[in-house]
């Protein structure tokens, strides 16, 4: 990685003008509660359903990870002038100078096009500010709105590398971005 934004010890303020990504607060936790809540998310992530005290911990190590300088970085998704969080993303780093995105949308947020969008504010923070090589995102088959917004945002399957989730859970597509193919399709648009 060509030297990453370290010095950055708080989520910044991004937008496109329809939806924001920013830092966790601590009014997000009831509406993480609400928006994790579903059980096709514990599905996805094995875990006990979120509680109030759960989600108030998950804000605060955010925050924490920020303030550390930590490559991890997790941005609330909002859309302006509204106080619900229409969900979350996270960039977390892997080796080989690449980073994987997750996204997860609140049930009001699906299919309005606000993943999408910030996918793409995600990307460019990722590839500009972080300097990644790439960036991945891993798809449960099943899951036909998530592997659309990767194809619309320029991801492309790695063929042949269908993962285990969790070492334990379900398989899961992965899909890779590298800022080359990124800076051209950004240039074509």
């Amino acid at each position: 990685m060509t030297s990453p934004s370290r010095h950055v010890t708080s989520a910044p303020t991004l937008t496109d003008g329809v939806v924001v990504l920013d830092g966790l607060r601590p009014d997000d936790a009831p509406c993480l509660v609400a928006c994790y809540d579903a059980a096709v998310a514990w599905a996805w992530f094995d875990a006990r359903p979120m509680t109030l005290e759960r989600a108030h911990r998950d804000v605060a190590n955010s925050a924490a990870k920020w303030r550390r300088g930590s490559l991890f970085r997790r941005f609330a998704i909002r859309r302006p002038g509204s106080p619900d969080l229409a969900g979350t993303l996270q960039l977390h780093p892997k080796p080989a100078e690449g980073s994987v995105l997750d996204i997860w949308l609140c049930p009001t947020s699906r299919g309005q096009g606000v993943g999408k969008r910030a996918a793409r504010l995600a990307l460019a923070y990722g590839f500009d500010e972080m300097a990644v090589a790439w960036v991945e995102v891993e798809v449960r088959p099943e899951n036909v709105a998530s592997r659309a917004l990767a194809i619309a945002v320029g991801f492309e399957p790695i063929e042949g590398q269908w993962r285990q989730l969790h070492h334990k859970g379900p398989f899961i597509e992965p899909y890779r971005l590298t800022v080359e193919r990124w800076r051209a399709l950004e240039a074509g648009a």
